[in-house]
């Protein structure tokens, strides 16, 4: 008897995707979303668009009163989620009710705080039983990761890193070596939704990223079209966007069925540029 394949766990699910799309000589498109923005319903049909128009992978965010990493695009969109009652149990809800009718890979992207809050092995036992694929959290340093890195292994969850352009290379070696997924690059020095004026550091960060691990990079902070996905495709296996998304949102959010329709061929551009 031929024995059963066994289901990679969904971490791993995650990390395959992009050695697939490098097979094929394909970019994994990234999108960034905020749970509760602009209110729960719409924030579901903002994600099913997004799937819908070609994203690969999708972020939902948690919201945060404090949100470190972000510009005032995301901050704000993070307020708005939260004064409608949006909070990490709901978010996770809201990703495992949407990954029941998806197959692509949904992460969940929260600080620190909400997730200690929520009780780190509760939040990866619900987030594993809900079939999402990983976590990033993006103000958790290298030095107090040991315990969240241990657990999503534990619960098979992908456990995405970020590194910046001022990482040195024994800690980019040590920050890579946490990562199951992929290895999440910041694009400059700032929040996220500052306007990529040069290429520089992140063509740097790729190229040492590259020399020292197999595992896919993907890109974020200020890539706010087509034009620069196409720059950065080929140096890094995806691209992340967020706030771009978000200001389209937050333009047209008054006109529900509109504002959809210019989302989902905003994330169709990318996906096309996405070579």
């Amino acid at each position: 008897p031929v024995a059963e394949e066994r289901e990679a766990p969904p971490g791993e699910r995650l990390e395959q995707l992009f050695y697939k799309k490098r097979e094929l000589n394909e970019k994994a498109l990234i999108i960034y979303l905020c749970a509760g923005y602009p209110d729960l319903e719409f924030s579901r049909d903002l994600i099913l668009t997004a799937v819908k128009a070609g994203a690969d992978i999708v972020e939902v965010g948690i919201p945060f009163s404090d949100p470190l990493a972000d510009g005032p695009v995301i901050q704000h969109a993070s307020q708005q989620a939260l004064s409608k009652g949006m909070n990490a149990a709901k978010a996770v809800e809201l990703a495992a009710e949407i990954k029941k009718c998806v197959s692509i890979p949904l992460l969940i992207m929260s600080y620190y705080n909400p997730l200690y809050r929520y009780g780190l092995e509760e939040f990866c036992r619900d987030a594993y039983e809900a079939e999402l694929n990983g976590i990033i959290v993006p103000d958790l340093p290298l030095e107090e990761s040991e315990m969240m890195v241990s657990l999503t292994r534990n619960f098979g969850l992908g456990f995405v890193p970020l590194v910046s352009p001022t990482s040195p290379l024994e800690r980019l070696k040590k920050i890579s070596s946490t990562a199951l997924g992929f290895i999440y690059c910041i694009s400059t020095t700032g929040t996220t939704g500052s306007t990529l004026r040069s290429f520089k550091d992140a063509e740097s960060v790729a190229e040492e990223l590259r020399r020292i691990t197999p595992k896919p990079i993907a890109l974020g902070f200020g890539i706010e079209g087509p034009e620069h996905v196409l720059k950065v495709s080929p140096l890094y296996d995806g691209v992340i966007v967020g706030s771009a998304v978000i200001r389209i949102i937050e333009r047209f959010k008054n006109n529900r069925e509109f504002c959809l329709k210019e989302v989902g061929a905003f994330i169709a551009s990318l996906k096309k540029a996405c070579i």
